[in-house]
């Protein structure tokens, strides 16, 4: 990617036709960042088409991208549940930025989006998220949107043998403010 050029960024949801460049940036994800991810390259390739096809063509399940041009350098998805008792909550997940759009608000943008449709959904009263807690950056624009610590699992993640913390984050609707 050519990232000496600053360039606007676009958001939009991912469609059909997304998928290979959706791919080939998870893939990165999964490969530079293995304690962004609960999953690793191996698990999620045979199965990756499928669940990408399924996020972005079932009931409110979205997954948007930001783009550098026709460029996608972001990614972020909303699942909510869909059990009764707890169709008032979804969860963002499967968040990634490529490493040389990193410091430029690709994140800010896409979290800003995510909850706009996420809390436009009727029901929808809390997102929540998971982050290891060594992604400070991530955190921190999380607690800029809202977001409180809700958990902490001791070494809730194993990477490559070493243990890691994760943080349970949430930000009820009533605590959100769109103008972020």
């Amino acid at each position: 990617m050519n990232s000496s050029k600053m360039q606007d960024i676009s958001v939009r949801h991912l469609e059909a036709q997304d998928y290979e460049a959706f791919a080939a940036l998870r893939r990165l994800g999964l490969t530079t960042d293995p304690t962004s991810f609960w999953s690793t390259v191996e698990e999620e390739a045979p199965v990756l088409k499928e669940k990408y096809e399924s996020r972005i063509s079932k009931g409110n399940n979205f997954t948007l991208g930001a783009f550098a041009g026709d460029q996608l350098v972001g990614i972020m998805a909303f699942t909510p549940y869909v059990l009764s008792k707890l169709a008032h909550k979804g969860d963002i997940h499967g968040v990634y930025v490529h490493p040389d759009f990193r410091g430029r608000k690709v994140a800010h943008s896409l979290l800003t989006e995510t909850l706009k449709g996420a809390f436009s959904i009727e029901g929808i009263v809390l997102v929540g998220l998971s982050v290891t807690a060594i992604n400070t950056a991530a955190r921190a624009l999380y607690e800029k949107h809202g977001f409180v610590t809700c958990g902490l699992e001791i070494e809730g993640m194993q990477v490559d043998g070493v243990l890691y913390d994760q943080y349970w984050m949430q930000l009820p609707k009533a605590k959100y403010h769109e103008s972020l």
